[in-house]
């Protein structure tokens, strides 16, 4: 019998009979129909062959709805091999986030309640999806004018420092190392590694990462790489991130993910997009080459153009002096005749140069002898009046020493006679002894210095230096030191004993006092 509310009576129900009730219900509803829905995956996780998700619906960033989902492993498998005809991974499609298009039938069990058992997942939703974002990222790119910077870069034809951003270990990261180091053509690269994770929730922060940290770094290519795979595998690459992080790297950037058909957004915003890793390292290495072998070329006609040049010259030059040697003579004597032609011409114009100048010159000669002439015989009158000067200064003062000695000698004299009458004859003598002593001394003296002023005399006394061989010179009648700076041109007069002689001043060196 049933339970009633005591209060109430109604009928109170045990929650096994309710879920049994809800349970009864969907059979009868839903248990033989298969409804198409369409959910995003929240959550994912695989037990031996079976799959379980969490799906949910939102909007606006709002969950409005959540269920439970199995796909058994029977489903699990078809499901599988169909995606593989599409290039995808079950797991991959299933990742949280994924937009899925699900046929389902509706189960409820009375202990772990609703769920809905997957059948099939429409692989034209997925693609649908993935080409919607790839739409949505890609006209975001072209918006912002991200999808040209890259092709505005230079790229150099000889790099040689290259970035690789990749996954160590992958096929894709081996296959570029192997071709890029190992090639016939040219290996002398510096290589600097960026290791990254290029699949899972990891890959778009790694990625965009590893090329920041590139650009950092003085290279001159940064080469992204992947060694293939799904769509899903490859969708890392339309992420926004990781093709902004393309479009603003410093240098130009290489993708090569191995694909054949599909094209990446990465492709698009890189400066080069080649097919496999493979690819992208013979792209690098292939210019270098091509540069190398275009260069030898080019130094190759650079050499034979110009041993080319060289014998074309040299055959020049063995013409030219056979009609040298050929034609010496003839050279020599017609500028002989010139040459002569020109010295006649010369003395000719010499000669009547000279005769014009001639009478000048005769008479600027007499101009200054005669002015050199008065200048000397006054110079000589002015020492002859000084001498004269000393001369008569000297006997007058010789007679002035005289007067004085004779004074003396009479006061001497007039002394002794006074001591001879008070002291004796004795003392007398002694007394006029020092007396003339005393003036014999004097007299010496006074000698010596006039003999001394009248050698003084003889010195300056012009007929005297020209008797030990001096010489007087003037410029222009004008005595040296009151000459101008330059005498160069100029007529120089000596005078002699015996010689008066003219010359040109050819060298006018100042006398700075350092003479050996």
């Amino acid at each position: 019998m049933a339970q009633q509310h005591p209060e109430t009576k109604e009928r109170i129900y045990t929650l096994e009979k309710l879920n049994q009730g809800f349970e009864k219900w969907v059979v009868e509803h839903f248990g033989s129909k298969r409804i198409w829905i369409t959910c995003q995956v929240s959550k994912f996780n695989a037990k031996g062959r079976h799959l379980y998700l969490e799906l949910t619906d939102s909007k606006d960033g709002i969950t409005t709805a959540a269920a439970r989902g199995v796909i058994w492993g029977a489903n699990a498998d078809a499901i599988a091999t169909r995606f593989r005809q599409y290039d995808f991974e079950l797991a991959e499609v299933l990742k949280s986030g994924n937009e899925l298009l699900l046929r389902v039938n509706i189960t409820f069990h009375k202990v772990y309640g609703l769920s809905l058992n997957i059948l099939e997942v429409d692989p034209n939703a997925v693609l649908g999806d993935i080409e919607r974002q790839k739409q949505e990222t890609l006209a975001r790119l072209k918006r912002e004018g991200l999808t040209e910077l890259q092709k505005k870069q230079v790229r150099s034809s000889i790099a040689k420092r290259i970035a690789l951003v990749g996954s160590p270990g992958t096929s894709g990261y081996t296959d570029f190392k192997k071709e890029l180091l190992g090639n016939n053509i040219y290996t002398r690269f510096v290589l600097k590694e960026f290791e990254t994770s290029v699949q899972g929730d990891q890959a778009v922060p790694g990625i965009v990462a590893a090329i920041g940290e590139a650009s950092r770094w003085d290279v001159d290519l940064i080469v992204l790489v992947r060694g293939g795979g799904s769509k899903m595998d490859l969708h890392v690459f339309n992420h926004y991130d990781v093709c902004k992080a393309i479009a603003y790297a410093r240098v130009p950037v290489i993708v090569g993910i191995g694909h054949e058909t599909d094209h990446t957004l990465a492709d698009v915003v890189a400066h080069t997009s080649e097919k496999t890793p493979t690819a992208a390292a013979r792209s690098i290495y292939l210019p270098i080459g091509i540069f190398s072998g275009e260069l030898n070329e080019h130094l190759r006609h650079i050499r034979i153009y110009a041993q080319d040049y060289l014998n074309t010259a040299e055959r020049e030059l063995w013409s030219f002096t056979s009609f040298i040697y050929a034609n010496t003579d003839t050279l020599l004597k017609g500028q002989q005749e010139v040459l002569d032609f020109w010295l006649t011409k010369t003395e000719r114009a010499g000669m009547e140069l000279l005769q014009r100048h001639t009478e000048w010159i005769v008479k600027t000669n007499q101009t200054v002898y005669q002015r050199s002439r008065k200048q000397l015989d006054d110079s000589q009158n002015e020492l002859q009046a000084a001498l004269q000067g000393v001369r008569d200064a000297t006997l007058t003062a010789l007679q002035g020493k005289r007067d004085l000695i004779y004074h003396l000698r009479l006061n001497c004299e007039q002394q002794a006679l006074q001591a001879a009458k008070h002291q004796g004859p004795q003392e007398v003598k002694q007394a006029l002894q020092w007396v003339e002593l005393h003036v014999q001394h004097f007299l010496n003296t006074e000698g010596e210095q006039l003999r001394f002023l009248v050698q003084k005399m003889q010195l300056v006394d012009p007929s005297g230096l020209f008797d030990r061989g001096y010489t007087i010179s003037t410029v222009d009648g004008t005595d040296l030191q009151w000459c101008p700076p330059s005498l160069v041109g100029r007529t120089l007069t000596t005078y002699s004993k015996n010689r008066i002689l003219e010359s040109t001043i050819t060298k006018d060196t100042p006398d700075d006092g350092k003479r050996n």
